[in-house]
């Protein structure tokens, strides 16, 4: 070998050797850009679920406020004499219908009795007290009014004198019973 091709081959294997390392270089970049959109996606998903989570959380705690709140309303001796005792409509409407317009923002309310007849039934802050029944079937606030009306009946204690209530959590008062409000045998 001479010196010339000796002079020829070594710029030729160092193109050879800078080629390989440009290649090395452009797919690690590529792989890490791949990693890193991989990555950014997988956080993406994870931020929404704990987002998510977060929300449901704050909702189901607001919820079970509500209910907290709604419980007091619906056990006060005032509610349980005028509404339950003797059907009072000037206190069913200042008290009761205006208490839940205004500080739950239930659009509708109803005042359903024991027989399915529809005592008082309120969107927003005006009241119908006409005392028409409920349709039949599987009309929602009658699937409703039935499951209340069992989860009553599943609480109810005798005591002397009358009937009382199991103590009931709040958290497991929007929590529906086991069996389905369609297998009723009818109202308490």
């Amino acid at each position: 070998m001479t010196i010339n091709t000796k002079r020829r081959q070594t710029p030729r294997f160092a193109r050879l050797v800078f080629l390989a390392f440009g290649g090395l270089i452009a797919l690690t970049a590529t792989s890490l850009l791949l990693l890193g959109y991989l990555a950014s996606q997988i956080a993406a998903k994870e931020a929404s679920a704990g987002d998510r989570r977060l929300f449901d959380n704050t909702l189901r705690s607001r919820f079970l406020l509500i209910t907290r709140d709604q419980h007091t309303l619906a056990r006060w001796d005032r509610t349980v004499a005028n509404v339950v005792l003797t059907f009072d409509k000037i206190y069913v409407q200042e008290e009761m219908v205006d208490s839940l317009w205004h500080d739950f923002r239930h659009d509708r309310s109803w005042f359903i009795a024991a027989d399915g007849k529809v005592l008082a039934e309120a969107w927003r802050n005006e009241v119908d007290f006409s005392g028409k029944t409920l349709p039949g079937g599987g009309h929602d606030v009658r699937l409703i009014a039935e499951l209340a009306a069992r989860r009553h009946t599943e609480n109810r204690i005798s005591i002397p004198g009358g009937y009382g209530q199991r103590k009931v959590a709040t958290t497991q008062a929007g929590r529906p019973p086991q069996a389905s409000p369609r297998s009723t045998g009818g109202p308490p």
